[in-house]
């Protein structure tokens, strides 16, 4: 056992600092990369930047030589127990300063190898002021492992790769617990905080669009009464057969929902009830009537279920459409919904996220409680949400369902840190977003439903 159950929760706090040091380093590297870009590199050029940066690693590295190279000759150094405290807390300091001024003025390399470093460095750092804080006796080696998992899973938001790339250096499973313990806290605690790995923050400053899976939450903001139809066909479970597909015909459709006389649903028909009778149609029609064809084992939906519970149903039942019922004590047939509809509903709504998209940053310019027009009769409205939206999530709100308006995006004032400058932060929201007091909605509609949002708020 590399600890006792006793001293667990050390790993916790070192976790928990862990998370906050990958924190702060993802922000001064976002902020050193504003920094160079908006304003060093107006007045100063890559190369004599990347000359005046390399020199600053030059000089470190003449005094502290493990900051020089990939650092895994200063981590096995570090582990051995060969380095004093103040070295190890200068170079994790220096580490922590240099590599992003690297990378963001041009240098080559990535942030996996500093993360173990930096993990590392804090991990000795960590158990020397607990040791001496607390008079315990932690095992130097042990906390610097996890601290390498703890910042490397933190940084770069890799936590399962984090824990099995330290278990591989250390090949001993009562390791595994604490390593899990600081790993999924840090890592826990930056996806709280920032939602998002330092991978993708980069990506999206050189201007790609990352949607970080969105679309595939599309379905799951959406419920059946976004997508059902009311148009079907009921039958009498005691209409004949011959009856029965001429509606069918009639109608042209290969859906039928038999009903009892009380107008409880108690059956389908379909392609696969019909298709066995189709060669002794002639001596049954007079014969038969629906009740006799019906399945009556027909897997229902309710109104307020999302569609992406929809979709696994569909996945796992073959079937094309589901009937939806109502609520009441004894529920009715009130709608149905098919697979194409949710298909349908599901790319209208991919392509409302990337309009929004393509319009964000004109959006973000444009003055609040302004209209923007888009075409006749249709515009987008940015607006402050109104004190009686405050607390309800979008879902209550029924911005569609009441007004015929759809929120393409909502803007929120925020700050970074080492950053006092005020900035719109563009969220997609989804129906369990919250609005909360200072939100902006941007809407889209015609101008009449805008103005009718606009007199009933």
């Amino acid at each position: 056992m590399i600890a006792t159950y006793g001293q667990f929760y050390f790993f916790i706090l070192l976790g928990l600092l862990a998370g906050l040091i990958s924190i702060l380093f993802i922000r001064y590297s976002d902020f050193i990369n504003k920094i160079i870009r908006k304003k060093i590199l107006k007045s100063v050029s890559q190369t004599s930047l990347m000359v005046f940066v390399g020199l600053l690693v030059g000089i470190s590295g003449y005094f502290f030589e493990d900051l020089f190279g990939i650092g895994y000759n200063g981590i096995n150094r570090i582990l051995a127990g060969n380095l004093a405290i103040h070295v190890v807390a200068i170079i994790l300091a220096l580490k922590f300063i240099l590599v992003p001024l690297v990378i963001n003025s041009g240098g080559f390399g990535g942030i996996f190898a500093p993360s173990l470093f930096i993990g590392a460095a804090f991990g000795f750092v960590f158990v020397y002021l607990v040791n001496g804080l607390f008079g315990v006796q932690l095992d130097y080696t042990t906390f610097v492992l996890v601290g390498m998992g703890a910042v490397l899973g933190g940084i770069n938001s890799i936590p399962i790769s984090a824990i099995l790339i330290i278990f591989e250096m250390t090949k001993d499973y009562s390791f595994i617990l604490p390593l899990m313990l600081a790993v999924v806290v840090s890592t826990t605690i930056v996806q709280l905080v920032l939602r998002g790995s330092i991978h993708t923050k980069h990506l999206e400053q050189e201007g790609f669009n990352i949607s970080s899976g969105r679309e595939t939450h599309i379905l799951k903001s959406l419920t059946v009464q976004d997508a059902m139809y009311s148009e079907f066909l009921t039958v009498k479970e005691n209409t004949p057969l011959s009856t029965l597909v001429s509606l069918l015909m009639d109608k042209n459709t290969n859906h039928c929902y038999t009903i009892d006389n009380n107008g409880k649903l108690t059956g389908v028909i379909s392609e696969n009830e019909l298709r066995p009778i189709i060669q002794e149609y002639e001596s049954l029609k007079n014969l038969m009537v629906a009740k006799d064809l019906a399945n009556p084992h027909i897997k229902t939906v309710k109104a307020d279920l999302d569609l992406e519970s929809v979709m696994n149903i569909f996945s796992k039942e073959n079937r094309d459409e589901f009937p939806v019922l109502s609520d009441d004590p004894e529920p009715k047939l009130i709608a149905v919904i098919s697979r194409q509809d949710i298909i349908d509903i599901y790319n209208k709504e991919s392509f409302k996220l990337n309009l929004a998209d393509g319009l964000s940053k004109e959006l973000n310019t444009l003055e609040r409680n302004k209209i923007s027009n888009i075409s006749e009769g249709y515009s987008i409205k940015e607006m402050v949400v109104p004190s009686n939206f405050v607390g309800k999530s979008l879902a209550e709100l029924r911005l569609r369902n009441n007004y015929g308006l759809e929120i393409l995006m909502i803007k929120k004032e925020s700050s970074e840190y080492f950053d006092t400058e005020k900035r719109n932060e563009i969220r997609i929201p989804d129906a369990n977003y919250e609005i909360s007091t200072g939100d902006v909605i941007v809407i889209f509609g015609s101008d009449e439903n805008i103005r009718k949002l606009e007199e009933a708020t």
